[in-house]
């Protein structure tokens, strides 16, 4: 318990002074960050994105899945492009993130603080469902919003690889997308 409540501190009151470290094309490379020395991480930059698909983990283990495009995240999806039309405030996506971490954090113990979202998402994390908000849905009526931060802790698995693959629909907020840094620590 004294390590959760330590965890939680850490994201309260250290947030404000995180760096960023930026995904490229849907990968995050960790190898060069020291979480030791330099603390947290705000992660931001390009997403895997899919949008009008709500794909769960085992959807990108088949070889035919939806072809990808990136999302800089934090970022609304607003102004994206699709099919030569903005999608505008209401919608709904998947977001994929893969993540590498070195041999040094094999078997430790993180935490990510999933952003507050005035929306309804799933967050994955390696294929198991680690924080929801509110309920997903492809329209107005099958979506329910909720306004709420998740902090999800998880052990870094042998391999060092990570995968978080996060559902979102939005119908009634300003802003689609996930416009908030997922911090990391």
């Amino acid at each position: 318990m004294k390590h959760f409540i330590s965890i939680l501190f850490l994201f309260f009151s250290l947030s404000l002074y995180s760096e960023t470290f930026k995904a490229q094309k849907g990968f995050l490379d960790l190898s060069e960050w020291s979480f030791g020395e330099k603390g947290i991480l705000k992660i931001e930059g390009d997403f895997e994105f899919y949008w009008n698909k709500l794909l769960k983990p085992e959807d990108f283990l088949k070889e035919n899945r939806a072809s990808v495009q990136y999302q800089f995240v934090p970022s609304a999806w607003n102004d994206f492009e699709f099919e030569g039309k903005k999608a505008g405030r209401d919608g709904f996506a998947t977001y994929r993130l893969k993540l590498h971490f070195p041999q040094k954090y094999i078997s430790n113990l993180f935490s990510i603080k999933v952003p507050h979202q005035a929306t309804a998402y799933n967050f994955w994390i390696n294929g198991n469902l680690a924080a929801s908000n509110g309920k997903v849905g492809e329209t107005n009526e099958t979506s329910s919003p909720q306004y709420s931060t998740r902090i999800v802790n998880f052990q870094i698995p042998s391999d060092g690889n990570l995968e978080f693959v996060l559902q979102l629909s939005n119908y009634s907020h300003r802003l689609g997308g996930i416009w908030s840094h997922f911090i990391l620590g």
